[in-house]
């Protein structure tokens, strides 16, 4: 429902174009706001997308506001990826040229933050990383209903990053690059415990109309 400058866009496209015909992925990874709290909700690190940067047939975007140039470098050297950075974008205060950049990829995999949010209400297929239950947007559901251009990947309160990350680098290469409104299935080798269990029942519970049931639930919470 946002649409970007046309000719700041055309000039990206051109830009990227310069690269090569490979698929042009945009990535951050982080919150430019870091406390306790809110890194439980954030890969944190440009090395948790190793698993993204393993394919060689994309060019990857650096989209990570004040990103550290030793930490791209590394992941470089690392894994191989085709890496490009363009530490001259204020992604925090030039909203123009941020819209008009994200709009020429073809798409995004980041953390939950606006600049992804932004990406998505561009309608650019924008794949998010985050801990089921921890974003109030779902509305207890696997997808944000108001943002169709995303993709959500789910890790469970005990599991690494690496979890929904797999699932994102396997995105990459799906033909169809938005499935919308589609929840990410949990893995089947996950063993729900504890209030994590009772939290999923609520939300079932809830989904399915049953409302004296989850009420329950959730109050045992």
């Amino acid at each position: 429902y946002l649409v970007s400058d046309p000719q700041k866009t055309a000039a990206w496209k051109q830009r990227l174009l310069a690269q090569g015909l490979m698929p042009k992925i945009g990535l951050a990874w982080k919150s430019s706001l870091e406390t306790p709290s809110r890194r439980l909700h954030y890969p944190g690190s440009l090395e948790a997308l190793d698993p993204v940067l393993a394919n060689k047939e994309c060019l990857f975007v650096i989209l990570q506001p004040n990103a550290d140039p030793q930490e791209i470098e590394a992941a470089r050297q690392r894994t191989g990826a085709h890496i490009l950075h363009l530490p001259e974008i204020d992604f925090m205060g030039d909203l123009d040229e941020t819209a008009a950049l994200f709009t020429s990829l073809d798409k995004i995999i980041s953390n939950g933050s606006a600049n992804a949010f932004l990406a998505a209400a561009l309608g650019t297929a924008t794949g998010i990383p985050l801990l089921k239950h921890g974003q109030w947007d779902c509305l207890g559901t696997g997808a944000i209903p108001w943002l169709r251009s995303t993709r959500l990947f789910f890790r469970q309160w005990n599991q690494g990053w690496h979890v929904p990350l797999q699932e994102a680098a396997l995105w990459l290469g799906t033909a169809n690059p938005v499935e919308h409104a589609q929840a990410s299935p949990p893995p089947a080798s996950f063993i729900e415990t504890g209030a994590q269990a009772l939290l999923d029942r609520a939300t079932a519970a809830h989904l399915a109309g049953k409302k004296d049931e989850a009420e329950s639930l959730y109050r045992t919470l």
